[in-house]
């Protein structure tokens, strides 16, 4: 997964910066706590760089990358934080007491939504 875009070296920029870490995080389905993180550490980032290394100066513009999401294995990281929580899904359901052919309706469904495309 790779985006790339321009913005200009001011504060007010981090919002388009926000945006973007807002919907590649839903796209990757990354929990609150690590959206957290990553909006902190990225927006410091960006702001550093606005603020020292271009020193506010509109004319400059800061590149940010998508790719660091790719470096840092995010996407990985992502899919496999969500099906360990699949398994102890179906883990738990093993552990309801309902008839065999019931769990299988509702492990189908599962199953389905999991590879559904959003």
């Amino acid at each position: 997964m790779y985006k790339k875009f321009q913005i200009e070296s001011k504060v007010k920029s981090l919002r388009v910066v926000e945006k973007a870490i807002d919907e590649t995080t839903n796209e990757l389905g990354i929990s609150s706590d690590d959206y957290g993180k990553i909006l902190v550490s990225t927006l410091e980032g960006v702001n550093n760089a606005i603020l020292h290394g271009n020193h506010s100066d509109p004319e400059k513009k800061v590149e940010s990358i998508r790719a660091i999401y790719d470096d840092l294995d995010i996407r990985l990281h992502a899919e496999n934080k969500a099906y360990e929580y699949i398994n102890k899904a179906f883990e738990s359901l093993e552990a309801v007491s309902v008839q065999a052919e019931r769990k299988n309706e509702l492990k189908q469904l599962t199953v389905g939504l999991i590879g559904r495309n959003r």
